[in-house]
């Protein structure tokens, strides 16, 4: 990486009391197998261990979903390729993460792919606020209201996918292109810049971390060449026009991710659910009975989301 880039870099304050850089490569982060009061540290541990460090700066709960920990499979399904999902209060993790804290493995905690009702949750029940919340972030799914509940509550938010990952393996054909819209290729033309490079110095002018990824030397140096020149408030206005023509993006501030949901109708509902046996065959049928203990600690669906407007009344 260039020098002279990075060093131009500006920092950003974090709630902790540190600074990180506004714009970076990436981050170190608890994956959904490891939310498990007695498996956050280990994990941390064994990450610093590969490392060959004694502390990372910042350590983020990667997503507000958990799965079981079947034979260390990072995507856990059942013999139906369902994910195996595990309810696990998002509390009881983050008090392992500060523990992490107090011990000195970590500077900072934050959160990724949390929405501001999750996030309230947190701040809610914690000694330690986090310091971040990394969601993916770009024209086409903009996260305003996201990003204005995180500055209210003095939370940095970091955009992943700030080019709306292009290269992803699921795109389709037809799938519109962030490099490619007009839009931007307009405003690149006019700084002399590349499609790219707008679009990192669009979060960076909204006051947001970056985190572009890239592998290739020349792109990341060029990623970093972005702060000798600002874009203006129109060609802001502009660029935000995009996010409500795009569909194929999830915005976390409308859904309820399986565990929230699971944590919800467990609090709101007086019935259970009980797997009963019918011609050899396993079918799940509400029982009238008040809810006492777990037969079984995880759930297996298949979407991994639903739309929040089907529980948000019963909160």
């Amino acid at each position: 990486m260039a020098s002279s880039g990075a060093a131009k870099v500006p920092k950003i304050k974090l709630n902790s009391g540190y600074e990180m850089p506004m714009i970076g490569l990436g981050t170190w982060k608890l994956w959904n197998t490891f939310h498990k009061p007695e498996k956050v540290e280990p994990a941390l541990k064994k990450s610093l261990s590969l490392l060959g460090l004694d502390y990372v700066d910042l350590y983020l709960f990667h997503w507000p979903i958990s799965f079981i920990d079947k034979d260390g499979e990072l995507f856990p399904k059942d013999e139906h390729g369902k994910h195996l999902f595990e309810v696990i209060d998002h509390i009881d993790t983050w008090r392992e993460m500060e523990k992490c804290v107090e011990l000195g493995l970590v500077r900072s905690i934050g959160l990724s792919n949390f929405n501001s009702r999750q996030i309230q949750h947190i701040m809610d029940n914690s000694k330690i606020k986090p310091v971040v919340n990394q969601v993916e972030c770009h024209p086409y799914l903009n996260q305003k209201r996201l990003i204005e509940f995180c500055k209210m509550k003095d939370i940095v938010v970091t955009a992943y996918s700030p080019l709306g990952s292009p290269e992803r393996p699921w795109a389709k054909p037809d799938d519109p292109n962030l490099l490619e819209e007009p839009r931007i290729k307009s405003v690149a033309q006019l700084y002399r810049k590349t499609s790219a490079q707008i679009l990192i110095r669009y979060q960076i002018d909204r006051g947001v971390s970056v985190i572009p990824k890239s592998v290739n030397k020349s792109r990341i140096e060029e990623n970093f060449n972005i702060f000798d020149f600002s874009l203006q408030a129109k060609e802001m206005e502009n660029l935000s026009w995009l996010d409500e023509e795009d569909n194929r993006s999830m915005n976390v501030e409308n859904l309820l991710n399986v565990s929230e949901t699971l944590l919800l109708v467990k609090k709101t509902s007086p019935f259970i659910y009980k797997e009963k046996k019918n011609n050899g065959k396993s079918t799940r049928k509400s029982s009238p009975v008040k809810s006492k203990k777990k037969k079984s600690s995880y759930h297996s669906f298949g979407p991994c989301t639903i739309k929040a407007d089907k529980l948000i009344s019963r909160r």
